[in-house]
């Protein structure tokens, strides 16, 4: 005979995996059928929401520095600049790593440090082995 899984388990179970993933995106979900089912879909709905905030960020920086350029006539030097004029109230956060904000390559490209948490300077992830950095595409500073 099965064994009946109380919800209120299932449920509280459920709630720590999901706290789980907000820093560990290879947490271990639950053992009962109803997580293990929900597992699959939670880790594309995270990299959804990165993806989302890093394009919001992007749109962010990318608004502020053509009023810079409207403006000035000139590319703004740097993201911190564009704090220091008021264009941006500060650097959008980076979604892969919350304790720092969006950063610039050299050729002046808004990008993330990626989902495995590290500034590979601006490198990107050739690989799709979740190393590297990721960008917003959409423009150039």
């Amino acid at each position: 005979a099965l064994k009946a899984t109380p919800k209120s388990w299932i449920v509280s179970e459920h709630l720590r995996y999901l706290d789980a993933l907000k820093t560990d995106e290879n947490a271990a979900p639950p053992l009962d059928a109803f997580n293990q089912y929900m597992a699959g879909h939670w880790g594309s709905a995270f990299w959804s929401a990165r993806h989302a905030r890093l394009m919001l960020g992007g749109v962010e920086i990318l608004l502020a520095a053509r009023l810079w350029r409207i403006e000035r006539k000139i590319v703004p030097p740097s993201l911190e600049a564009l704090v220091q004029a008021g264009y941006l109230k500060a650097i959008p956060g980076d979604p892969e790593a919350p304790d720092q904000p969006l950063k610039l390559t050299a050729n002046r490209t808004i990008y993330s440090v990626g989902p495995n948490g590290i500034d590979d300077g601006g490198k990107p992830d050739l690989k799709n082995d979740n190393g590297g950095d990721r960008f917003f595409a959409y423009g150039r500073l």
